[in-house]
């Protein structure tokens, strides 16, 4: 208790405002400047600390390390490939300064629970309303990020929007609202004689709920040989979370690939989906993997339509090109959130 009340009291960013003559010095305090909305995704080979079985692990995430301000995820259990696809949001008071903290977890019903690696991403990496997308290497240290142990990684989408109050310059971003208005008020009586003008209020909304996803699968390049002829390759898609499945056709005894073939899905949950993909061959004596990738939602949803290629995991080599578009069947539209 002691730890967490002095953390939260002294723990940069944090202004203490200490009144000389009775009044109301509200507007003095630190004001939040944006909320950081953070999608954990999935991790990838994390350590195994179980003697039977896997790692059960689970993921805390915070931007400050405040009990009350910390996010936990979901436990997966026995794996060390999970995929979590949850969200989380945050208030930013000090985006110039200030870093998301993640780190991972196996739970253990007996003992005391082991980390199983953390990772750190600086918020001044993040550009206002434009979607980052992460691949963190877990380190068991943040101090120490050269140990030789690999621990895996960690998957990360970050999106920050600033308050509409916030957002008319960057110098005065961390500001309150006093020093602003007095900025603001300078400005406009300046040599030049013209306000500051601002920026649009806010970037436009998405829906994140109901729609058709359009994905187009392209091509592939550099496939792996799985018998004489080289490969039968085919892909086969799955919505995660609705359980949606497409298979497309099959180009015999090709290693670069071109289907040019699309799917559509009408899609309840947008904003908790996933996109999980195969490519697999088909031959004479069965079929053999080719590799897979995964992807979230989350940016065709801000953008509307884009293109993209993925590199294939569990195989050697190989990538495939995707096309993904699209169009919103709800009224209503909301933000990117942790609804």
């Amino acid at each position: 208790m002691i730890k967490t009340s002095l953390t939260d009291s002294l723990l940069w960013p944090m202004r203490k405002v200490i009144p000389i003559l009775p009044g109301d010095y509200r507007d003095l305090e630190l004001e939040p400047m944006g909320t950081l909305m953070v999608k954990l995704v999935q991790a990838k080979n994390l350590l195994n600390m179980d003697t039977f079985g896997k790692s059960d692990p689970y993921a805390i995430i915070f931007v400050r390390p405040i009990p009350k301000q910390m996010r936990k995820s979901r436990t997966i259990n026995n794996e060390l490939n999970p995929i979590w696809n949850e969200q989380f949001q945050f208030e930013v008071e000090d985006l110039a300064t200030q870093k998301l903290t993640i780190r991972i977890f196996d739970e253990d019903s007996l003992h005391t629970d082991d980390l199983l690696g953390c990772a750190q991403v600086p918020l001044n990496k993040l550009k206002p309303g434009i979607l980052a997308e992460f691949w963190l290497t877990l380190v068991e240290d943040l101090e120490n990020t050269m140990e030789a142990k690999h621990r895996g990684q960690v998957h990360l989408e970050l999106l920050y929007q600033p308050h509409v109050e916030d957002r008319r310059d960057v110098s005065t971003r961390s500001m309150t609202s006093l020093e602003r208005e007095i900025t603001r008020t300078m400005r406009q009586h300046s040599v030049h004689g013209s306000p500051f003008s601002l920026p649009p209020s806010r970037p436009e909304q998405h829906d994140f709920v109901r729609g058709v996803l359009s994905i187009k699968v392209l091509r592939a390049e550099n496939l792996m040989k799985v018998d004489s002829v080289g490969a039968n390759p085919y892909v086969k898609l799955l919505l995660k979370k609705s359980n949606q499945k497409k298979t497309s056709r099959v180009i015999n005894k090709n290693l670069n690939p071109e289907w040019n073939q699309s799917f559509h899905f009408l899609v309840e949950d947008a904003q908790h989906d996933m996109l999980v993909l195969e490519v697999r061959s088909r031959g004479t004596f069965g079929k053999h993997f080719l590799g897979r990738c995964g992807s979230t939602l989350s940016k065709v949803l801000l953008e509307g339509e884009y293109e993209a290629s993925f590199k294939l995991e569990g195989v050697e080599s190989g990538q495939i090109f995707l096309h993904f578009n699209w169009i919103s069947m709800s009224l209503q539209r909301q933000p990117f959130n942790n609804s």
